[in-house]
């Protein structure tokens, strides 16, 4: 079983040309749906063209990704359907999560989920520096930063990602080298995926 995120990268994978051996793979979204129409990098899209390319299933997670407060995240998060479905993301096998850095041209901001204003001040008053699957934020050390974005989004949390025995972040920009490494420092990260520039950039840091 495979837990799905969302965005450029993870859907990436999901394109990428050329055949792959047909698996029976169950792939389940991460996080919930967005609001435009046909977007290619909303999860459940993206775990549809991950089923068809395996030969595998897709589950669709039916609830919105973003709500506007804690108290609507709690009210759809006691619903059946989406308690259910979650329930099974967590005990997936693998997770493909994308992961951010705090850019005020995000995909969160182009969705109207956050504002740039709203990035801006996590990253400079807060310390910030990236995301996990487009929320949940953490700092250079990999700890967790409550900031007032919190609890807006239905997925999973990077503590229940944590438990999943294989989480693969992808970042291919070469501007998310802070973020990959704040990120992996959180402990919820197996594998990573990104550029070579990255890779020694963040070794250069770490010595």
């Amino acid at each position: 079983m495979v837990a799905v995120g969302q965005g450029r990268n993870v859907a990436a994978v999901a394109d990428h040309p050329g055949a792959v051996p047909l698996r029976n793979c169950h792939f389940i979204c991460g996080i919930g749906g967005t609001h435009r129409p046909g977007d290619a990098i909303n999860a459940d899209h993206i775990s549809r063209r991950l089923a068809k390319k395996f030969g595998g299933f897709s589950e669709t997670l039916y609830a919105p990704a973003y709500v506007e407060n804690r108290a609507l995240k709690e009210a759809f998060m006691q619903n059946g359907t989406i308690k259910e479905t979650l329930d099974r993301a967590r005990k997936a096998d693998i997770a493909l999560v994308g992961i951010g850095d705090m850019n005020e041209n995000s995909y969160m901001v182009k969705l109207g989920w956050f504002t740039p204003h709203e990035i801006i001040d996590a990253s400079v008053n807060q310390g910030v520096t990236g995301d996990v699957a487009g929320y949940d934020f953490f700092n250079a050390q990999g700890q967790h930063v409550d900031t007032v974005m919190n609890d807006r989004v239905i997925g999973l949390s990077i503590d229940e990602l944590r438990k999943i025995p294989c989480v693969i972040a992808i970042a291919a920009e070469n501007t998310k080298a802070m973020a990959l490494l704040g990120a992996l420092r959180t402990g919820a990260i197996d594998i990573v995926a990104t550029s070579a520039q990255n890779i020694r950039t963040i070794l250069s840091m770490t010595q």
